[in-house]
């Protein structure tokens, strides 16, 4: 046995998750690939107010892990407490959507601050990272993207010659805007996910030719192929799952410069649009161009994006962290904001 993890996830969605829950994705297939390596995983997805007592009664009832990984940033300052308690090593992974860090009414604030009490951080991005060491100036923190696993996407040499936007209809993720500009544009643009329970009425798509539905994640890994072009203008991201699985998928993707964490942008399949007409102008273009590159973009996400590569550098960073000084967590400042 190489070592025992505990996963903290939200509570609210099953591990995996039977459609919509990237974040439930994320902790599925990183456990499903530590697991494979010798790992031993335990996964706690209970509602935040029960996280702490059910780390304990693992670490008491002789499946004490090595670490404490929580993924859910309300969770932290309850787990830091119950991690400090039994000397237990924890890391915090924020997955709230934080990009617009200059906005005075920054939104991802408390989220971060709750997630900067722990002692070492695994941030999505590099900004993230940043933030949580000027959060918390004794903590370590790590650059950990997120994955891919590739391999379960069903890859076509050619699409269908039409973009697709996956995901919950939501005012972040922009939705409706995009599809008004769709039906007003004539652009060839498909959507599918659930609505958010609080979009109004005028912004639901529900009735419209272009919104297919929900995909279960067995269809999003079947049929997610079969387009050309992948469209995220969201207005907040931190690092989108669903642009690495289009790209496993073979597709060219247009995404705004709130989703693009972490992408290379010279590549001549990644489209940064930051206006309707950039949306416009890009999507045209990518699936224009995508026959010519799908295989490259299959390769690359293989190469650069697979869970496997990630759970290499993940493993590294632990090592290095457990032959190091791990921070006191008696010393951090374990009040709520």
């Amino acid at each position: 046995m190489k070592g025992r993890l505990c996963l903290v996830g939200h509570g609210s969605i099953p591990i995996p998750p039977p459609g919509w829950g990237a974040v439930e994705t994320v902790i599925h297939e990183q456990a499903t690939i530590l697991r494979a390596r010798g790992w031993e995983v335990d996964i706690v997805n209970v509602n935040r107010k029960l996280a702490p007592g059910a780390v304990v009664r693992l670490a008491l009832g002789g499946r004490r892990p090595d670490w404490v990984w929580c993924h859910n940033e309300k969770a932290v300052p309850g787990l830091a407490l119950a991690c400090s308690a039994l000397s237990l090593r924890m890391i915090a992974t924020s997955h709230t959507p934080a990009s617009d860090w200059a906005a005075r009414d920054f939104p991802a604030h408390r989220p971060l601050c709750r997630a900067s009490r722990a002692a070492f951080h695994l941030a999505l991005t590099k900004p993230v990272a940043t933030t949580m060491k000027i959060l918390n100036r004794k903590c370590l923190a790590e650059v950990h993207p997120n994955g891919v696993a590739v391999d379960l996407f069903r890859y076509s040499p050619t699409g269908n010659g039409r973009a697709v936007c996956v995901g919950q209809i939501h005012h972040r993720k922009r939705q409706p805007e995009l599809h008004r500009l769709a039906q007003r544009e004539d652009l060839p643009i498909d959507f599918v996910g659930p609505h958010a329970q609080d979009l109004p009425p005028r912004d639901r798509i529900e009735g419209s030719d272009l919104w297919l539905g929900e995909w279960s994640r067995g269809e999003m890994h079947d049929r997610l192929t079969e387009w050309s072009c992948l469209v995220l203008w969201s207005a907040s991201e931190a690092h989108p799952l669903v642009v690495l699985e289009a790209m496993a998928a073979g597709l060219s993707v247009v995404v705004s410069p709130e989703a693009s964490a972490n992408l290379d942008r010279s590549l001549p399949w990644i489209h940064i649009a930051k206006t309707e007409e950039d949306v416009a102008t890009a999507v045209r273009e990518a699936v224009h161009a995508n026959p010519a590159y799908r295989s490259q973009i299959r390769a690359c996400a293989k190469e650069r994006w697979s869970w496997e590569k990630a759970v290499d550098r993940l493993e590294s960073i632990l090592d290095k962290w457990a032959g190091g000084r791990a921070p006191n967590p008696l010393s951090l400042n374990l009040d709520d904001h």
